[in-house]
């Protein structure tokens, strides 16, 4: 398979970053401007306005923001006269018009507040504007950094970790640390880009939308808004995923596929999956061994019949064992060894009662084994496995297990798109690029 080039991304996004600094440069106000403003100017509007909201409702992540300012002792963040900060204030503005190119929608982002008009006179006349205005200014560019760095790392709809799940602190990803970081940087845009997701089906999928959404917009080049909307909500799978490095197994149910992602390679088996009626549910969980059963009792203790009687597997008492894939997740489904070679040759292959079935167990058993320190369990369960015994055997390094439901991804350079097989994509499209509901994050009154 030919995969993109990621020192063409990479150099792609750097682009974008030198861009933005290079219109900031010329955007910034001259030092005589900044020398009017001084350093604890903005402390007490700010530390008022944090303290004494008459209500929640402006700020998406109140907690977050301050707890961030508190550890600043209150002073203000993008409006600062030291060392031309203030430039980050002109990249961030820039970075919050260019969210398209991420799946994203620029309503998200207080758009109503966080104006250049509103931005320009406090730059260029600071003296002319009230410091409780700069300081509402400086408070609601926080929180919209803070919600971004949210939906470019876990999601803007995550079902696992909401926005006030995070803003509580859950989470391997502390908004207000990152935020710090990203704040030393002279390229903020490159440092809130390394939050995103790093698996390669992400990043050819964000490459893909930042061609169509940044490189090319203007140009005499056009793509359907349906796809555009296609890629934006696999992308926020992709995130809720939280896939890391290999190696992981991913179970993608539109594609009927396991994949085995390794470190170079990976490798790819047939599987079956739930039916519409009982879906097999979205999963980030952790594969801990391998369970070998006679055939007739681990088909039945799965219950994966339903449009396929079981007399018509043909089962013998005799058969060699079959396999049954253990992963520790909150919910009642598994993942098991099942040979009804006339499933596997269907294109469309969502026909258990939720469970995921494998055709050829025996191998991915090998596969994973071999991933194993010592590789000394293989040989343990061929032996028990054609014996026909039962028998279990405890991964020694426990390995990620994800299912996903991605309707598009990006193959030999080219977007392919995969049949809705449970109509999960009108639903996820409708509430991506709605505003950010009131459900999803709390929210702080700013004067």
């Amino acid at each position: 398979m030919k995969h993109l080039s990621y020192n063409r991304i990479a150099a792609s996004f750097s682009r974008t970053g030198y861009i933005l600094a290079l219109a900031c440069f010329f955007c910034l106000p001259g030092k005589a401007t900044f020398a009017q403003v001084q350093k604890e100017e903005l402390t007490g509007p700010i530390s008022h306005q944090l303290h004494n909201a008459p209500n929640h409702k402006s700020l998406y992540f109140p907690m977050t923001v301050k707890r961030f300012y508190r550890s600043r002792d209150y002073r203000q963040v993008w409006l600062m006269p030291e060392r031309g900060e203030a430039g980050h204030a002109w990249q961030a503005m820039m970075l919050l018009d260019c969210v398209l190119q991420y799946g994203l929608s620029h309503s998200d982002y207080h758009p109503a507040e966080l104006t250049y008009d509103e931005l320009r006179p406090i730059m260029e006349r600071p003296a002319s504007v009230r410091p409780e205005k700069k300081a509402a200014f400086d408070i609601l560019l926080t929180d919209a950094m803070f919600t971004l760095l949210d939906h470019l790392h876990y999601g803007k709809l995550n079902p696992e970790l909401t926005a006030a799940a995070v803003d509580a602190g859950r989470g391997d990803l502390r908004l207000d640390t990152v935020l710090t970081a990203v704040l030393k940087q002279p390229d903020i845009v490159l440092a809130m880009e390394a939050v995103q997701p790093k698996s390669k089906a992400y990043q050819q999928l964000q490459y893909w939308m930042h061609k169509w959404k940044g490189l090319y917009t203007g140009d005499c080049y056009e793509v359907p808004e349906e796809q555009i909307r296609k890629v934006a909500i696999n992308m926020e799978r992709l995130r809720w995923a939280g896939i890391a490095d290999g190696p992981y197994i991913q179970v993608n149910i539109p594609t009927f596929t396991l994949s085995v992602f390794l470190k170079d390679t990976n490798y790819r088996y047939p599987v079956i999956v739930g039916n519409k009626k009982h879906p097999t549910p979205l999963l980030a969980g952790t594969l801990t061994g391998i369970h070998a059963y006679p055939a007739a009792t681990l088909i039945r203790a799965l219950r994966v019949a339903e449009e396929l009687p079981l007399v018509q597997l043909n089962l013998k008492p005799n058969l060699r064992s079959q396999l049954e894939f253990v992963f520790v997740s909150k919910y009642p489904v598994s993942m098991a060894e099942f040979n009804a070679p006339e499933w596997y040759s269907k294109a469309k292959r969502a026909v258990t009662k939720g469970n995921i079935g494998i055709a050829n167990g025996a191998d991915l058993a090998a596969e994973l084994l071999r991933l194993q320190p010592g590789n000394s369990q293989l040989p343990a369960l061929r032996k028990g496995v054609n014996a026909g015994q039962e028998m279990s055997i405890k991964l020694k390094r426990a390995i990620p297990f994800k299912i996903t439901y991605l309707t598009c991804l990006i193959r030999d350079g080219r977007l392919v798109t995969f049949d809705d097989v449970y109509q999960l994509d009108a639903q996820l499209e409708q509430k991506l690029y709605q505003d950010l509901p009131e459900i999803i994050a709390k929210k702080v009154n700013i004067p």
